[in-house]
C-alpha cells in the first residue's frame, strides 16, 4: 500500500494486488514411444522449458530448490525401472526406456515427480509403437 500526496497536501492510497497463477501441471495417462514422432516422449503438460537469452529457464515458477526435483518410474511392482538423478530437472524426455536405455514392455507404470513440496503422481499406459 502507497500513500500518495499531490501538491494541494490531498492523500490517495494505491493497493496493488499481484496475482501470480501457476501453470496447472497435468501427467498424460499413456503414451506410445516408437520413434515414429508422434507421442513418442512422456510430456507433461504445463512444464515449461524456455529459453531466457542465453539462461534456461526451468520450470516457470519457484516450485522449491533444485536438489528437490525428483522425476521417478516404476513397474507394477513397485520397483524402479528408471529415474533421473535427484535435482536433474525432468525436460520432457522420457522415451519409456529404462535406466539401462532398454526399452520397457508394453504395460502399465507409476511416474512420479516431485517438485520442491509438491508430489505429482500418474498411472501410465506405456504402449510401444511397432
Amino acid at each position: 500500500t502507497w500513500t500518495l500526496t499531490d501538491h494541494c497536501d490531498n492523500k490517495t492510497e494505491v493497493v496493488q494486488v499481484i496475482i501470480v497463477a501457476e501453470p496447472e501441471l497435468i501427467l498424460p495417462n499413456a503414451f506410445s514411444p516408437g520413434n515414429n514422432n508422434y507421442n513418442d516422449r512422456f510430456v507433461i503438460e504445463g512444464l515449461a522449458i524456455m529459453e531466457a537469452g542465453d539462461n534456461e529457464v526451468y520450470p516457470p515458477c519457484d516450485w522449491g530448490p533444485d536438489d528437490q526435483q525428483h522425476f521417478m518410474v516404476f513397474n507394477r511392482w513397485g520397483s524402479e525401472v528408471y529415474s533421473l538423478p535427484p535435482g536433474e530437472p525432468y525436460r520432457n524426455d522420457w522415451n519409456g526406456r529404462n535406466n539401462n536405455d532398454d526399452p520397457l514392455v508394453d504395460g502399465t507404470y507409476f511416474v512420479l515427480l516431485r517438485l520442491g513440496e509438491r508430489k505429482l503422481g500418474q498411472y501410465v499406459d506405456l504402449r510401444n509403437d511397432k
